[in-house]
């Protein structure tokens, strides 16, 4: 089963700010996990936004060198956004 599209719906929720930051990485997570058990297969671009999102920190007081905010995963989304709809 191909399950790009549980991602794309994801991505479109936090970009539409229906999702928190930290809303949106437990759910990724939560879905990542569950393709890999179930060996699910989707965009493999989807790999880099998984990156993406274990470098985010929702803490601005916790942030540390290489950590992106909830901002910056916004526009790593629109940008992944952009590359599964092509």
């Amino acid at each position: 089963m191909d399950t790009t599209i549980v991602y794309v719906k994801l991505i479109k929720d936090f970009l539409e700010h229906n999702l928190s930051g930290s809303d949106f990485e437990i759910a990724f997570i939560k879905q990542r996990r569950s393709d890999l058990i179930k060996k699910n297969k989707y965009n493999k671009n989807i790999e880099d936004l998984f990156f993406d999102i274990d470098s985010f920190c929702s803490d601005a007081q916790l942030i540390e060198t290489g950590d992106i905010t909830e901002e910056q995963l916004r526009e790593k989304c629109f940008l992944m956004l952009e590359i599964l709809e092509n």
